[in-house]
């Protein structure tokens, strides 16, 4: 017999209904919110992720030290990057878009062609003298598409910035100088990556100081 049987033949039995439960409805605000906070986590997340990529290197990235690091459980890692291939993507996307940005700015406020000779080559040598640069990622992921290619195609996007900002450095020298570099944006381009690879693996030895790589830059482009 059901309660609503048990009720009709006997009217002391009460069924007992139970309020509605009303759904949570989220402010616009609220709502508004949670992708910029889940941005902002991301963004967090990214930045640790450079610091320990250039540490210890795409091969030895373990997520769960990245989960460590970051204070984060290894689940809301996944959440945001569904691998490593992933995380070194996106990790190199933003720092390679906030180098080129930066690098592009202080070129564009060189007043005469030897700021801007010595604003590249303090760059270049800043980079190669420094202990773990995060640039090191840049060759790391160089290696990495050699054999997969799921990172050939953010590295192809990459390079073609830096030949773009090679092209930005020659016609800002030819506008100061009045003359026109026998270098081509992929000349400069490969020139300063090929050299700069090479002070970053003999850092600290004689032969690739950053005196060399300025001397080296200077003749290459003068």
């Amino acid at each position: 017999m059901t309660n609503a049987e048990e009720s009709a033949e006997n009217p002391a039995v009460k069924t007992e209904v139970k309020p509605a439960v009303k759904p949570t409805v989220k402010s616009a605000s609220q709502r508004a919110k949670a992708p910029k906070k889940s941005a902002l986590k991301k963004q967090e997340l990214l930045q640790q992720a450079l610091l320990l990529l250039a540490e210890k290197g795409f091969a030895a990235l373990n997520l769960r030290d990245l989960a460590s690091r970051a204070g984060m459980s290894l689940g809301l890692i996944h959440y945001y990057f569904s691998d490593k291939q992933a995380l070194l993507i996106e990790a190199l996307q933003l720092y390679k878009s906030g180098f080129i940005a930066q690098l592009h700015t202080t070129l564009l406020q060189a007043d005469d062609a030897d700021q801007l000779i010595n604003t590249a080559v303090q760059v270049f040598t800043a980079i190669a003298t420094e202990p773990q640069s995060l640039h090191r990622l840049w060759y790391d992921l160089k290696a990495q598409a050699m054999f997969d290619t799921a990172f050939r195609e953010v590295l192809h996007q990459t390079e073609q910035q830096l030949i773009d900002l090679c092209a930005v450095f020659l016609n800002k020298l030819k506008h100061l100088r009045g003359t026109t570099s026998p270098l081509s944006p992929l000349d400069l381009y490969l020139l300063l990556d090929s050299h700069l690879q090479y002070a970053m693996l003999h850092q600290g030895e004689e032969k690739a100081s950053g005196e060399w790589l300025a001397g080296v830059i200077r003749k290459e482009i003068n």
